[in-house]
């Protein structure tokens, strides 16, 4: 790690952690879909594969809110690379690694067996697992999954059902994740 930092970890049920997480009761939360399963049911809405949250950020398996990863962004580097050497070796290890998946969703409550896993990992959901993958599909306006072409797509049907009215953000700053990836060397 680049930096000491003291922290507590708080092992919750997963549908308890976006309600905390906006609440501010916690500062950072590792997840995913069952999260944002959860932040749906609490009438949040989801933006893409990637959740967009009130003031936070979520991206590539944890979600803060953003003055915590100003504040602690040596930390949430640090984390981010854990998400992208886990989520690597879950796709050279996948056999191994779906049935541990399973058996920790299933605990959580979440019954997800390891064939589903199999028929969705990287074909409906999709998980960077280097930095050169995230560049290659997100930040490069070619890549499969051009973050700014989607965010705009968002944007506008949003404005075209009346939710969002006057939109004057730039769409770089509802994206941590380009931040925090761009400064995990390779």
């Amino acid at each position: 790690m680049r930096g000491w930092l003291s922290f507590q970890i708080h092992e919750m049920a997963q549908e308890d952690i976006p309600p905390a997480l906006f609440s501010g009761s916690i500062d950072i939360q590792y997840g995913g879909i069952p999260q944002r399963l959860a932040a749906l049911h609490e009438g949040y809405s989801t933006m893409m594969d990637q959740g967009s949250l009130p003031s936070t950020c979520s991206h590539a398996g944890f979600a803060a809110s953003r003055a915590w990863v100003d504040k602690n962004f040596d930390l949430a580097v640090n984390m981010e690379e854990a998400v992208l050497e886990t989520v690597a070796y879950i796709n050279q290890h996948p056999d191994e690694s779906y049935l541990i998946i399973s058996d920790a969703l299933r605990e959580e409550g979440t019954t997800e067996a390891v064939e589903d896993l199999k028929m969705v990992w990287n074909s409906m959901e999709f998980f960077a697992d280097s930095k050169s993958w995230w560049d290659k599909n997100v930040v490069d306006p070619k890549g499969r999954f051009y973050w700014k072409a989607r965010y705009e797509s968002v944007v506008k049907t949003q404005e075209q059902v009346g939710h969002i009215k006057d939109f004057n953000v730039p769409l770089e700053n509802l994206n941590y994740g380009l931040k925090v990836i761009a400064a995990i060397k390779e």
